[in-house]
């Protein structure tokens, strides 16, 4: 049970900064072809479905007990992401801006997270840099990288293997 805590944290924490996977790319790139640049929906049926995996092998050798407790948890913050919005608009100048809302407090009320920054587009390689209000680029932590194969955007932290895969369909 000690590795389902820090596993939802991780999940819903990736989810929260996913708007730093906004994109630069000026046409061509990506296996589909066209542009890059629009406004991109957070697949939040991904990360439930990432979630259940994970608890999945959570409750492998667990007790009923552990198994009832820890579904418990969980639960709640799978119903979250049924409220849950995320969309990223990358535009052609090589910035973007995201927004999110996720449920929060007893009453599950939707908070609104805005953050922007800006993005490469190297083939299928995407590089996404978050910035701060003052317009100045955040630490190299704030930096994503994932794919663009014309239909979605999929980022995974590369040196986390637990973390969940993040996929934006075009909106």
């Amino acid at each position: 049970m000690k590795h389902s805590i820090p596993f939802i944290a991780l999940a819903l924490v990736a989810a929260l900064l996913f708007p730093a996977c906004g994109d630069k790319a000026g046409g061509g790139g990506g296996g589909g072809g066209g542009s890059i640049e629009g406004t991109w929906q957070l697949d939040t049926s991904a990360l439930k479905d990432f979630m259940m995996e994970q608890m999945d092998k959570e409750f492998e050798g667990k007790s009923d007990q552990e198994k009832a407790m820890m579904k418990a948890m969980i639960e709640p913050m799978l119903a979250a992401f049924e409220k849950a919005e995320m969309t990223v608009e990358i535009k052609g100048d090589g910035t973007w801006t995201g927004k999110s809302k996720f449920p929060e407090g007893p009453g599950g009320e939707l908070k609104l997270e805005e953050s922007n920054g800006t993005w490469t587009l190297d083939g299928d390689k995407l590089t996404v840099v978050s910035t701060h209000e003052d317009g100045k680029e955040k630490a190299e932590a704030d930096t994503l990288t994932g794919t663009w194969n014309g239909d979605e955007i999929t980022v995974k932290d590369k040196d986390d293997p637990n973390s969940p895969t993040m996929v934006m369909r075009r909106k």
